[in-house]
């Protein structure tokens, strides 16, 4: 665990809206202490959407979100940094009502309820060292050649069949910082990054001269959502945090955010 932070209750609505949304509240959490205690949600390091800034605080551009939804919806919550391995388990034991982002698939939707509003759409890429410079239009391009890739994260059947019909090698590790270091060190030829977290990366380590995002090669595109645990939150309470998400997603603070921290 690296730190949190605690978002007190900052009530946003009064009279009988107020009452409303406290006796909506009652019926999603399974816990009838919800009220004096903050909701524990669990991120991991993953710049511009969640990182450690400067001041030792969790911030970011999903964070940021979160922070101003949950502050519209009235509702104080913990936000904690931890490796990616641990915030999945969390979530899934129930040690956390929930996380953000996460990509959706069968297993992850076994165990956490999915905002069903999404953040942003990520488009997932190839990067290569600057001295090579092979253009990358197709899998076949790719043929017999290594990449490395993050256990735990998703990828797209596509990506997957389409390393597997040209046998390329997947090298699976811990970390996106782990994937850089075998990239520059020369031991795989491409390594596979989220656009966004991958230009963020690369400029704030000065590796724009020697590492670069291969053009004209998107992986996939990948819906990015809020989650939350089924064992401490309800489908309900979700689908509520989906609404007030929707909403915010209108207003000019959302676009300031987006501009502020996204690449694209």
């Amino acid at each position: 665990m690296i730190i949190y932070r605690l978002h007190k209750l900052q009530p946003a609505y009064s009279g009988f809206k107020q009452a409303a949304l406290l006796l909506v509240l009652c019926t999603v959490f399974h816990s009838p202490s919800w009220a004096q205690a903050p909701m524990d949600i669990l991120v991991d390091e993953w710049p511009p959407y969640h990182y450690l800034n400067k001041n030792n605080q969790v911030s970011g551009f999903a964070s940021d979100v979160f922070s101003a939804v949950m502050g519209e919806m009235g509702i104080p919550f913990t936000l904690t940094l931890e490796p990616f391995d641990s915030v999945l388990s969390k979530v899934k034991e129930g040690k956390v009502h929930g996380s953000f982002l996460a990509a959706e698939d069968e297993n992850r939707r076994s165990f956490a309820y999915f905002s069903n509003e999404v953040l942003y759409e990520s488009e997932w890429v190839l990067l290569s060292r600057k001295s090579q410079g092979t253009p990358i239009k197709k899998y076949s391009d790719l043929a017999g050649l290594s990449i490395g890739v993050v256990k735990n994260y998703i990828y797209s059947p596509d990506f997957l069949a389409g390393t597997k019909a040209n046998n390329v090698l997947l090298m699976r590790n811990a970390s996106d910082s782990l994937n850089y270091q075998m990239l520059f060190m020369g031991k795989v030829k491409y390594i596979t990054g989220e656009k966004d977290n991958s230009l963020w990366y690369l400029k704030r380590n000065n590796l724009q001269d020697n590492i670069q995002v291969v053009p004209e090669f998107v992986i996939a595109r990948n819906p990015l959502y809020f989650i939350w645990s089924k064992k401490r939150s309800s489908q309900a309470f979700a689908d509520r945090f989906a609404m007030f998400l929707k909403d915010f997603k209108k207003t000019p603070k959302f676009k300031e955010l987006l501009k502020s921290y996204m690449a694209r």
